[in-house]
C-alpha cells in the first residue's frame, strides 16, 4: 500500500507545469552578535533572518481590519487557560526541563535564540536592564516564572542548546535512556523539526486532555502547517516571540516620502487592500534619484532595495510545499507564478530598485540608514537597530505587498529561525510535560507577548506609532505563515527554483522547475511516510 501511495504522490508532482518561470536562495548562517545591544553600523551579512529569501505558508483568508488594540498582539485577554483543578499543586516542588535554541553567541547577546525567555536577575548572573530587549521583556519574563512558582510551584530550568543540537540531545537521550537531564519540553526551530519526526523522537499532542490547540495562545496556520495524516507534533504560538521577530515585513523611510504631493497614504492603502508590488515600485519611482553620474551607483538614492528577490514568492502566496488533505505536495507550480516572474523582471531592470550592492547587505543596510532607500523588506528584528538611530530617522512599516488586489490576504512569511514547541520522549511524566505545555503557552500570552509589543512601541517613529502598531498587529503579526518546504530544508527542494526562475533577467522557471521536481520527487514522499508511520510512545 505505501508503495502505492508513493507512486501517486510521484506522478502528480512530475505533472506538467502550468506557468513558466526560476532563482538562487543565499542561505548565509545567522548573525553572530558580540554585544547585547544592537550596532546601527552596517553589516558585511544579512541581518534579515539571514534566509536569503523568505518564507510561505497558508495564512487566513480576509484582510484583518483595524483594531485599536495595541497590547495583546489582537489575542483574547480572557482566553485563560483551562485545566482540572486538582492538578494545580500535583507537581508542587518539580523542575521542569526545557531544552530551548541558542544560535551563535553567548546569552544576552544571541539574537537568534530563546535567551529571551530565561533570562535572570543582573545579581544571578543574568541580564541586565539595558542588553538586549531591556527591562520591559526581561521584567515579564521573571513575572511569568514568578507566577508559575506561586501558582503551580514548579520551577522553570531553561537548558540552552546551541545551534542544530536539540535533535541530537533528545535522539540520543532517548537512545541511551540516561536519568540524568531528562526534557520535559523543547524548542527547537523549524529547520530541526525534519530530524525530530524522521527519528520519532516526539509526541503527537493533538489528543492530549490538557493541550487545547484551539486556544488564541496557538497560531492556528501553523497547526494547520504541522498536522499531516491527523498528528500535530509541534506547535507555534505565544510562548515565544520568536515567530514575531523573525517575520518579514517592508520598512519604509517616511522622511522621505516629504516634498512628494502625489505621494500615497501607504497605511490608508493597506487597510484598503490595495498594498501591491505595483504600488509599491510606483511609490518608489517617485523618490528614485541619480546624484549626477550617468551610471548607477550605491550613493544614489533608491525607492527599494534587497539583497534577493526570492521573497516575493512567499509575499504572493505561492509556496514551496503545503498541506493538502492531510499530506505535504509540491505546490510552487502555481498559475500566478508568471504575473509574479514579470513584477519580478520589472524590479531587476529598473534603476530604482537595486539589488546588486557593493558589500552585500551591509551596503543595502548602509542605503537605507543613510536615507537613500525608501522601501526595505526585512525581518522585524531590525527595529532593534532602528531603534537605535538618531531622533531624525523615522521608520515606518508595512506588510508585504500583494502580487495584486485580487490576493485575498497580505502574507508574513515566517523565517526557519522560528521556534515551534513539542514534547520529547525523553520526558519522565508525559502529563507534566503536556500540562505545562499549555501553561507556558497560556503565560506567554498573558506576560511575553504584551511585553515585547510594549517594548516594540519604543523602537518606532513616534508621530505615526498608532498606524504602526495597527499595521503590525492586524496585518503582519495576524497574518503569519509558514512555507513547509522552505521552513523543513529538504535538502533544498524547489529553493534554486526560486532563485533561478528570473536569473539572467529571463523567464526560466519551466526549466528550473522540471529539474529540481524529477531529481527531489520523493523527498516529500518519503516525509509523508515519516508522518505516516509515526508510533506513539507506549509507557
Amino acid at each position: 500500500m505505501k508503495k502505492v501511495f508513493a507512486l501517486l504522490l510521484a506522478i502528480l508532482m512530475l505533472l506538467p507545469i502550468i506557468v513558466s518561470c526560476g532563482e538562487e536562495r543565499e542561505n548565509p548562517d545567522p548573525v553572530p552578535s558580540s554585544s547585547s545591544k544592537p550596532s546601527s553600523t552596517s553589516s558585511s551579512k544579512n541581518d534579515e533572518g539571514n534566509d536569503g529569501d523568505g518564507t510561505q505558508g497558508s495564512t487566513n483568508n480576509s484582510t484583518p481590519t483595524s483594531s485599536s488594540n495595541t497590547d495583546s498582539g489582537n489575542k483574547d485577554d480572557d482566553d485563560k487557560v483551562e485545566l482540572p483543578p486538582e492538578t494545580v499543586t500535583k507537581w508542587k516542588g518539580d523542575t521542569l526541563n526545557i531544552l530551548a535554541t541558542v544560535w551563535v553567541g553567548t546569552e544576552p547577546g544571541a539574537p537568534w535564540s530563546q535567551v529571551e525567555l530565561c533570562v535572570k536577575p543582573a545579581e544571578e548572573g543574568g541580564y541586565k536592564d539595558d542588553t538586549n530587549f531591556g527591562v520591559t521583556i526581561n521584567g515579564a519574563v521573571l513575572d511569568r516564572e514568578a507566577f508559575i512558582k506561586k501558582e503551580y510551584g514548579v520551577t522553570l530550568n531553561w537548558i540552552n542548546a546551541r545551534n542544530n543540537v536539540i535533535s541530537t540531545l533528545i535522539t540520543t537521550g532517548i537512545a541511551s535512556g540516561s536519568k540524568e537531564t531528562r526534557y520535559h519540553i523543547a524548542m527547537p526551530r523549524m529547520m530541526e523539526a525534519q530530524t525530530l519526526v524522521s527519528n520519532n523522537t516526539i509526541f503527537d499532542i493533538s489528543q492530549s486532555k490538557y493541550i487545547d490547540l484551539d486556544k488564541s495562545y496557538y497560531n492556528q496556520v501553523s497547526r494547520e502547517s504541522y498536522t499531516v495524516n491527523g498528528i500535530t507534533l509541534f506547535m507555534a504560538g505565544d510562548f515565544s516571540f520568536l515567530d514575531e521577530q523573525t517575520s518579514y515585513l517592508i520598512y519604509f523611510n517616511e522622511a522621505m516620502a516629504d516634498g512628494f504631493a502625489s505621494f500615497p497614504d501607504l497605511y490608508k492603502m493597506v487597510r484598503e487592500g490595495k498594498w501591491t508590488i505595483e504600488q509599491m515600485t510606483n511609490a518608489a519611482r517617485l523618490v528614485s534619484k541619480n546624484s549626477g553620474d550617468p551610471a548607477w551607483t550605491d550613493d544614489d538614492t533608491y525607492g527599494f532595495g534587497t539583497t534577493t528577490l526570492s521573497q516575493f514568492y512567499q509575499y504572493s502566496g505561492i509556496q514551496q510545499v503545503s498541506v493538502v488533505d492531510g499530506q505535504y505536495v509540491v505546490s510552487l507550480n502555481d498559475s500566478r507564478v508568471g504575473t509574479l516572474i514579470d513584477e519580478i523582471l520589472e524590479l531587476t531592470g529598473a534603476t530604482f530598485a537595486r539589488t546588486d550592492w557593493t558589500g552585500g547587505y551591509g551596503g543595502l543596510e548602509a542605503a537605507f540608514f543613510d536615507s537613500r532607500l525608501l522601501f526595505f523588506n526585512e525581518v522585524i528584528q531590525k527595529t532593534d537597530h532602528i531603534g537605535s538611530q538618531s531622533d531624525e530617522f523615522k521608520v515606518g512599516v508595512l506588510p508585504t505587498p500583494k502580487l495584486n488586489e485580487a490576493q485575498e490576504t497580505y502574507y508574513t512569511p515566517c523565517s526557519y529561525q522560528s521556534v515551534v514547541m513539542c514534547i520529547p520522549k525523553t520526558t519522565t511524566d508525559r502529563e507534566f510535560s503536556e500540562y505545562f505545555f499549555e501553561i507556558l503557552s497560556y503565560t506567554g500570552q498573558k506576560y511575553i507577548m504584551k511585553a515585547y509589543l510594549t517594548n516594540l512601541r519604543t523602537k518606532l517613529n513616534p508621530e505615526t506609532i498608532t498606524d504602526s502598531m495597527d499595521i503590525i498587529q492586524n496585518y503582519i503579526f495576524a497574518n503569519l505563515c509558514y512555507d513547509q518546504g522552505y521552513m523543513f530544508g529538504w535538502d533544498g527542494l524547489l529553493t534554486s527554483v526560486q532563485t533561478d526562475s528570473y536569473k539572467d533577467g529571463v523567464n526560466k522557471f519551466t526549466e528550473s522547475y522540471n529539474d529540481a521536481i524529477i531529481d527531489k520527487s520523493t523527498v516529500v514522499t518519503n516525509w509523508n511516510f515519516a508522518w505516516l508511520d509515526y508510533v506513539d510512545y507506549v509507557e
